[in-house]
């Protein structure tokens, strides 16, 4: 997969290509920002109940608030903990939760964390709706701030953070490996040319010819 990004970024798994290899007709344009035309909101309709009130989720703080979003990689939902100073979106902090972490929430109260959970089941799993808004927004990579369900009909208002982040800026190393997460990003990205066959996460031979030693490049590389 060839990554182009205008700002000159990296993310931590940007090296592998560097040792599989560059697949020119697989690209990635990593974006800093949303591009939606229609601004940041979008009306999305799903099957079933799709309901996460992130509101009475919030947690006050000093000079701002806690909360809950939703970080969406090729499609799959990961809860994210939201620290917003001054209520400005420039000084927040975006930090993904694991399960254990997700599972072990403390500091907020009873009744947010039973709203929180609500959205359990979509936690860590492929959600074919957010492939769609993916579609729609142009980008893998997105943080959504807000749903709302748009009242008598199976339709929701989804509000997202105008800033892309980089998935090392929020910790997703401690989700998935380097690896892991460039065979999804590249067969996403396949998808829009599927002439090649998908990439397989065991290239062991390749990793170890490139000089990689495989626990080390692809467990703990950040």
């Amino acid at each position: 997969m060839k990554i182009l990004d205008d700002k000159g970024y990296k993310d931590y798994y940007d090296y592998i290509p560097n040792v599989l290899g560059v697949d020119e007709k697989v690209i990635f344009k990593r974006k800093e920002y949303l591009e939606y035309q229609a601004g940041y909101e979008i009306t999305q309709e799903f099957n079933g109940t799709f309901s996460f009130d992130f509101y009475n989720s919030e947690k006050e703080i000093k000079n701002g608030y806690e909360t809950i979003g939703l970080l969406v990689v090729c499609g799959y939902i990961y809860p994210i903990s939201i620290k917003r100073i001054c209520y400005y979106e420039t000084s927040a902090e975006y930090n993904i939760l694991t399960v254990e972490e997700f599972e072990n929430l403390s500091n907020f109260s009873f009744w947010q964390i039973k709203e929180i959970k609500k959205m359990k089941s979509y936690f860590y799993n492929y959600n074919e709706k957010m492939e769609e808004i993916s579609k729609k927004l142009d980008t893998s990579i997105f943080i959504i701030l807000d749903i709302k369900v748009l009242q008598g009909q199976n339709k929701y208002k989804i509000k997202f953070l105008n800033k892309i982040p980089l998935l090392k800026d929020v910790g997703f190393g401690k989700i998935k490996q380097s690896m892991e997460i460039y065979k999804e990003l590249y067969n996403y990205f396949l998808k829009q040319n599927p002439s090649d066959p998908p990439i397989s996460v065991d290239n062991k031979q390749k990793i170890v010819k490139a000089g990689f030693d495989i626990k080390e490049s692809f467990r703990h590389r950040k």
